[in-house]
């Protein structure tokens, strides 16, 4: 699965104090319309990048976009859920979890 990833791909960064999906969606849903909440989901979906909202606290993948499923292979059931570390290759595994760690410790 993850053996498929790029040997090149790497963090680039992260977001501090990122509420969850839930709380977060949960507070703009009030403002959002339908289009615009279509137009995000859209715009997270199709990105042109592998994108992968990570639970700082736990490791665990919340939410995945399509770009990820097909780097890993993995389907979004298989991701959303799992730790973070399964979309790496496995030879590799613990120096992103190890930067993962740094960089949630910034």
């Amino acid at each position: 699965m993850s053996e498929k990833l790029n040997k090149k791909s790497k963090p680039i960064g992260k977001l501090k104090n990122l509420p969850s999906r839930r709380n977060m969606l949960g507070d703009k849903k009030k403002n959002l319309n339908e289009a615009d909440e279509n137009k995000f989901q859209k715009l997270f979906d199709f990105a042109n990048d592998a994108v992968v909202i990570i639970d700082v606290e736990t490791g665990i993948i919340i939410e995945a976009n399509k770009k990820i499923q097909r780097m890993t292979g993995c389907t979004l059931n298989e991701l959303i859920g799992s730790h973070h570390t399964i979309i790496y290759p496995s030879e590799e595994r613990e120096v992103y979890l190890k930067t993962f760690k740094n960089l949630v410790a910034m």
